[in-house]
């Protein structure tokens, strides 16, 4: 697998999409007015306890179940909580043993907690005082002794020489997972994320004795220095960024690593994205059919609880009996499927609703292709067997927006039923449409025919165009203009 990371930057968001073997495997968008909260940590206080759902409300809407409670010696120490994920497992095994909401927690407690998965839609963020801090080798926390060692890891000797090694530098009371990047790494490095991380919960806990809620301890890095902890490994063979900057700022992440990709600035007059052909894959994610080269094709529909994926032939005939013609067809789509999934972000319970086939050799055959092409997905993911009516099953975990969430909104004259652009994304593209335009950047003014509800939205705006252009920009509003229509023009 030849891994590269392309990098867009512009004032309005930051891009980075990771390519392997030549096609588009994930993509991550991050706004500077909207700045990604999973990793954040708080002091909080306790405002509902609800005994009825188990859980409990912190602050505005976060939501804290019973299970996401954990005992720790800096924060809990005057509760009786669960020590161990193996006690944790055990309690939830019998729920009359089961600690309770209101056992754990009062009404005005201040708490220490930390964001899993991002707010969404109506649903405020979830949040869990079982507090981690990933380093590029390994994950500390703090406030349980526990010693894991990556699933995607396989091989016993090397699980086991990890284990030994955090028991030896991991401080006592603490816990530690290796990540998959630390499969073969010396203790000298594994030494070097913990002590990083160890002096950075001890300032998080000493600012929180201090702090009166609701406060900011801890906001987790920018997305390109995340980029450098979660995405950059031995795979990964070359960097590109259209951005002098940004690219500063990666040498400095990266001088800390003993194999450093190679990194070069983009400087080509076509945007970056469509140069790579990465923007064409992104309009591919925010559509329900997606097409194979066979000429099948893959419908994908989300709901509030779930998402299916429905494979079809469409017009792939095949050349054989309609049993193998099925089977190429399915063969086929876990492939895309595996892909989409990483690139749409999707989450919570998938349901695959595979071409029925009439042998259990070729749904096996289906199954196990379908989990080797979602081994490089680094989200937690949970794939079951067919069921009796030949559908698969699958759970991912939710940890931020899916690429729809983040580039659509709902559409006010359809009561919702579909989706438009939302008005951040617009500008976006507005941005590297004109940057793009260099018929339009060579007038002495820039002419823009635009809908009224986005007129308003740039206008609040505008003072990033000005400064980046440096010539006047009209807008002209059009009645007839769909919200997420936009037209530069040479004159009126």
């Amino acid at each position: 697998m030849i891994g590269q990371v392309v990098i867009n930057i512009d004032p309005f968001e930051t891009r980075v999409a990771l390519i392997e073997d030549g096609t588009v495997a994930d993509l991550y968008i991050e706004r500077n007015i909207h700045l990604r909260t999973v990793g954040t940590i708080y002091k909080g206080r306790v405002i509902n306890v609800l005994p009825g759902m188990q859980s409990a409300f912190v602050d505005k809407n976060a939501f804290l179940y019973v299970s996401d409670i954990v005992k720790d010696s800096f924060i809990f120490e005057h509760i009786i909580g669960i020590e161990s994920p193996e006690a944790q497992e055990a309690h939830a095994k019998n729920a009359a043993l089961a600690p309770k909401i209101d056992d754990l927690l009062k009404e005005g407690e201040e708490i220490i907690v930390q964001v899993i998965k991002e707010p969404i839609g109506s649903k405020g963020a979830r949040v869990t005082t079982h507090v981690t801090l990933p380093g590029h080798y390994l994950i500390y926390i703090p406030s349980i002794s526990h010693y894991g060692v990556s699933k995607k890891i396989v091989d016993d000797k090397e699980r086991d020489r990890l284990r030994k090694l955090l028991k030896e530098i991991v401080p006592e009371g603490s816990g530690a997972i290796v990540r998959t990047a630390g499969e073969g790494k010396p203790k000298e490095d594994f030494q070097k994320d913990i002590d990083q991380l160890k002096n950075l919960w001890d300032n998080i806990y000493n600012t929180a004795k201090h702090s009166t809620p609701p406060c900011l301890l801890y906001r987790d890095l920018s997305l390109l220095n995340r980029v450098v902890r979660d995405l950059i490994d031995e795979n990964v063979k070359n960097i590109v960024i259209d951005s002098y900057d940004g690219y500063i700022q990666l040498l400095e992440y990266l001088k800390d690593l003993k194999s450093i990709p190679e990194i070069e600035v983009y400087d080509g007059s076509e945007p970056i994205f469509e140069a790579f052909g990465i923007e064409k894959e992104i309009q591919t994610s925010l559509s329900r059919r997606v097409w194979l080269k066979s000429g099948g094709y893959i419908v994908f529909d989300k709901t509030e609880a779930l998402v299916s994926i429905d494979v079809n032939t469409g017009k792939f005939i095949g050349k054989d009996n309609q049993e193998q013609t099925i089977f190429k067809t399915n063969i086929e789509a876990t492939k895309e499927i595996a892909r989409q999934i990483r690139l749409r972000n999707l989450a919570g319970i998938i349901i695959i609703d595979f071409i029925d086939m009439h042998t259990a050799e070729n749904r096996d055959k289906v199954l196990n292709a379908f989990k080797e092409e979602m081994v490089r997905d680094r989200t937690k993911c949970v794939i079951f067997t067919f069921t009796n009516l030949g559908l698969l099953e699958i759970t991912r975990k939710r940890t931020r927006k899916s690429i729809e969430e983040m580039m659509m909104e709902e559409c006010g004259g359809c009561n919702s039923i579909g989706k438009v652009y939302s008005f951040e994304a617009l500008l976006a593209r507005l941005y590297r449409a004109l940057k793009k335009d260099t018929g339009a950047l060579s007038r002495d003014k820039i002419i823009i025919n635009v809908s009224e509800d986005f007129k308003n939205y740039i206008e609040s705006n505008m003072d990033v165009f000005k400064l980046e252009f440096k010539k006047p920009i009209i807008l002209i509003p059009k009645d007839k203009f769909q919200r997420d229509k936009f037209e530069i023009i040479g004159d009126y």
